[in-house]
């Protein structure tokens, strides 16, 4: 080593393994969806894309799949999930949590003015009513994994 350098040979390799974990950009989907027909769909589209992605199909389970896996860079969250509308407020939970600033899309069958404004202001990147545009989902998706 020269004796120029500021670094000694443990750091240099502490710093290449830092940069080299921040450049990774994380590249899953998760699937926060329980009705069996939207998630094939949801499953179909991403498998032919071959875009990885995880399901959870309820909000409790999305919060511990973002906490065991750090590759997710997108969720898609159905509104009304398990059907009593606890979408709003996973998004609430993610947002309050270290995971606020992962994009979210929501879906849904039979959201209301005031859910989408509220889904808004939470920050989602998009709303897609059911049934939606595939390819214009895939789309935003893509956009917002930066493939």
């Amino acid at each position: 080593m020269s004796d120029y350098s500021t670094l000694d040979r443990d750091e240099i390799n502490a710093l290449a393994e830092a940069i080299s974990v921040q450049d990774r950009v994380p590249s899953k989907v998760l699937l926060v969806e329980d009705d069996p027909n939207t998630l094939g769909k949801l499953a179909k589209l991403l498998g032919k894309e071959g875009i990885s992605y995880l399901i959870a199909s309820s909000p409790q389970r999305a919060l511990d799949t973002l906490r065991t896996d750090m590759d997710i860079g997108l969720m898609i969250i159905d509104l009304r999930i398990s059907g009593d509308g606890k979408g709003l407020e996973l998004i609430r939970q993610v947002r309050d949590s270290e995971y606020g600033q992962i994009p979210v899309i929501v879906v849904s069958a039979d959201a209301g003015v005031g859910d989408a404004i509220e889904a808004m202001r939470l920050h989602v990147v998009d709303f897609f009513l059911k049934p939606f545009d595939l390819p214009q989902l895939l789309q935003v998706l893509r956009g917002e994994l930066g493939i």
